[in-house]
């Protein structure tokens, strides 16, 4: 299995590939945005043998909308990597 981890952020998601350090950016708004850094993170995964994404839990103490649009990029990528049967740890 080879690590990567993201650290997941509307406008700057990190990712840690196991050869370089990156960032996913987006100017794009609402579901548009979501889309896009999902089939980014998917495109870096994809060459990658037995990936295992190490993936940063829920902010749960926020107390701003940012941390629901957050929640939802979260969600998205989780259910991305089900999806491709791709295992992810908290």
């Amino acid at each position: 299995m080879t690590p990567v981890g993201l650290d997941l952020s509307l406008t700057s998601t990190g990712i840690s590939l196991p050869d370089v350090n990156t960032f996913i950016a987006s100017k794009k708004k609402g579901p548009g945005r979501l889309v896009e850094i999902r089939n980014k993170v998917l495109e870096y995964l994809d060459p990658i043998d037995s990936p295992v994404v190490i993936i940063e839990g829920y902010s749960f103490g926020s107390r701003n909308s940012q941390a629901h649009a957050t929640g939802e990029l979260g969600g998205v990528i989780r259910v991305a990597l089900h999806e491709r049967f791709i295992p992810y740890i908290e």
